[in-house]
């Protein structure tokens, strides 16, 4: 068990599998992916800073350099950011021998712990600490050798482990952030009524028709005679033109929806649209979907357009 007098120190790594979204995605880090208009690597610090659990080390990985430009020294959130070298199991190991202690968490997956109550409970198993594990858990260094506790057994609370793992699981996620399933997820914005959001940012026109489960993040605008008939979240920054019409749908950041569209059952990006049994469809026409303004990462929390070019050079030379 953590004593109380135990400062926790969590460690985030990273999944190498590639995300579901590509090509249509300028991130092809998991971690940056948005569920409900944040970076999945967002809500889990958030997560973490609600929880009082504030020294945070990030593993090393290919684009390690584009989540430290998103998260920087973790002063936004009050915790501390560090950033290794060593890859996952490396670090952990470290962390081990450093403090004894360390709390270890997928970065590009959606927890729904409740960390600010979070103990170690359970007898936990002697583990190697350098054996690769996706899971998050709870280590302890002791007599006896690295003890593991899962975390998600620890706080009894389920989470989504892979958000990321298929279009329609990543649909899934953030329908689940709509209807607050995931329970520690900080969504800001008011409640037009349960299980209806908008962000204070956002330009809705009045006669907007709003079905069941609809979350519209920040400096969007929506403008007359929309349908959003049930089961839509859409990103900062998207632009919906009149008389369009969506029904569960999610909606990527940044992205414009000319008027008169009728879309359902997928999930939409600047670059076209993907089903939810995962087929890719570009679209041609930019007037009924394309990309709604130049990339603005504060705004729309997707990355730069300067990082996305210098993310595709890195996959070429690496």
């Amino acid at each position: 068990m953590i004593a109380e007098s135990t400062t926790p120190i969590a460690v985030i790594g990273f999944s190498s599998v590639a995300s579901p979204l590509e090509p249509a995605w300028p991130s092809t880090h998991r971690a940056l992916l948005p569920v409900a208009g944040k970076p999945l690597v967002v809500h889990l610090v958030e997560q973490l800073a609600s929880g009082r659990i504030q020294h945070l080390r990030i593993a090393g990985s290919i684009q390690q350099w584009a989540v430290r430009q998103r998260l920087g020294d973790g002063r936004e959130w009050g915790v501390t950011v560090r950033y290794s070298d060593l890859h996952d199991a490396d670090l952990r190991t470290q962390t081990l021998l450093e403090h004894g202690h360390c709390l270890y968490f997928c970065g590009d997956h959606l927890h729904a712990g409740d960390f600010s109550a979070f103990r170690a409970t359970g007898r936990g198993h002697t583990i190697d600490p350098a054996a690769r594990t996706e899971l998050s858990a709870y280590w302890n260094l002791g007599p006896g050798g690295a003890a593991c506790d899962s975390i998600a057994a620890a706080t009894g609370r389920r989470y989504l482990r892979d958000p990321m793992k298929t279009v329609r699981s990543y649909h899934a996620a953030n329908l689940g952030a709509a209807l607050y399933n995931s329970g520690s997820l900080l969504l800001p914005g008011r409640i037009v009524r349960p299980g209806v959001a908008i962000d204070w940012h956002s330009r809705v026109a009045p006669d907007v028709f709003l079905g069941d489960t609809i979350v519209i993040g920040k400096h969007c605008r929506i403008e007359r005679r929309v349908r959003l008939d049930a089961r839509c979240v859409l990103g900062n920054g998207v632009v919906i033109g009149r008389d369009a019409h969506l029904r569960n749908v999610s909606v990527l950041p940044n992205t414009y929806i000319g008027a008169g569209t009728r879309l359902r059952d997928a999930v939409v990006t600047p670059l076209g649209i993907f089903t939810l049994d995962g087929k890719f469809l570009p679209t041609p026409d930019r007037a009924v979907i394309g990309r709604a303004r130049g990339n603005q990462e504060h705004r729309t929390g997707i990355p730069s357009e300067r990082l996305s070019v210098l993310e595709a050079d890195s996959r070429l030379t690496a």
